[in-house]
């Protein structure tokens, strides 16, 4: 049961800032509850525009209505669907290193110093781990999102122990339901690590190389840092698409007419955000335009 601490631990740290989640998660739904006003696009400059309320008049509106303990609304079951991915994700990573019989990325070159094909290799094991934990944490995920959305129809159903969770999607969904939003996610991660780890490869190869500047060669970890920023700008309508799904045509309110539409599958909600122009929608937590 060692295997288990870090997981547990890593999402602990991880969901410190879980308030943050959860508003952003309703941002994501299209909930706006408070008014918007005329602004400025960049705070006090830029053209005038229309804008909601930012991330932390949110939160103070979730206390208003829920009190303090309401922004650790379906905590419970996002921890638990954390540490299922990370658990499962750690556990196939580490079966599948040992089955190639490729040494674990500590034992490796430096970044820089690596090849292509070792890039590469890399990649297609950790995508494999990363797919199954998609896929064995996605009914856990799906409980997760929709006990959010439930601060916008006021329901009691998602959430721990999961029973009721799971029995109101079999009633409600069907099998499928468990699944709600899986191909968005699964490809989400996907991209997000290889983008990530490629971006990084050659920045290391080009950028900090031997021949750069110590100076330069000291931004590296920088670099570890800043990759996965950039590669979740570029896939974060992917994100917004899998949360959309997990709640769409559920039997919340949050998920129907007119809180939103009921879509057909992941592309049909894809196609409408970006006609829409909101493939954006939630993203921003401090000035907010709409």
């Amino acid at each position: 049961m060692a295997y288990l601490l870090s997981p547990v631990l890593n999402v602990l740290v991880t969901n410190t800032t879980y308030p943050i989640t959860y508003t952003k998660t309703l941002m994501q739904l299209g909930h706006e509850p408070l008014p918007a006003f005329r602004g400025r696009s960049y705070g006090y400059f830029g053209p005038e525009v229309t804008r909601v309320p930012n991330g932390f008049r949110y939160m103070r509106h979730i206390v208003h209505v829920d009190g303090t303990l309401g922004l650790a609304r379906g905590l419970g079951s996002r921890l638990v669907s954390d540490i299922v991915f990370r658990v499962v994700q750690d556990r196939t990573n580490t079966m599948l290193l040992q089955h190639s019989g490729t040494e674990s990325s500590k034992e490796k070159k430096k970044a820089g110093e690596e090849e292509v094909s070792e890039v590469l290799q890399e990649c297609a094991l950790e995508s494999c781990s990363k797919l199954a934990a998609v896929v064995v944490s996605q009914p856990f995920y799906v409980v997760s999102v929709r006990a959010m959305a439930q601060f916008i129809g006021r329901e009691n159903i998602y959430g721990l122990p999961f029973f009721s969770s799971f029995r109101d999607i079999w009633q409600h969904d069907g099998v499928l339901g468990f699944f709600a939003g899986l191909v968005p996610r699964a490809l989400c991660e996907i991209l997000n690590l290889w983008i990530g780890k490629m971006l990084y490869f050659y920045m290391c190869k080009y950028l900090f190389d031997k021949n750069s500047p110590h100076e330069v060669q000291n931004l590296r970890e920088y670099a570890r840092i800043t990759s996965p920023l950039m590669t979740s700008f570029i896939t974060y309508p992917l994100n917004l698409t899998a949360n959309i799904m997990a709640v769409s045509g559920s039997s919340l309110v949050a998920g129907n007419f007119p809180n939103m539409p009921v879509f057909k599958n992941w592309l049909d909600c894809l196609n409408y955000l970006m006609r829409s122009n909101a493939t954006k929608r939630g993203s921003a937590f401090f000035i907010r335009v709409i």
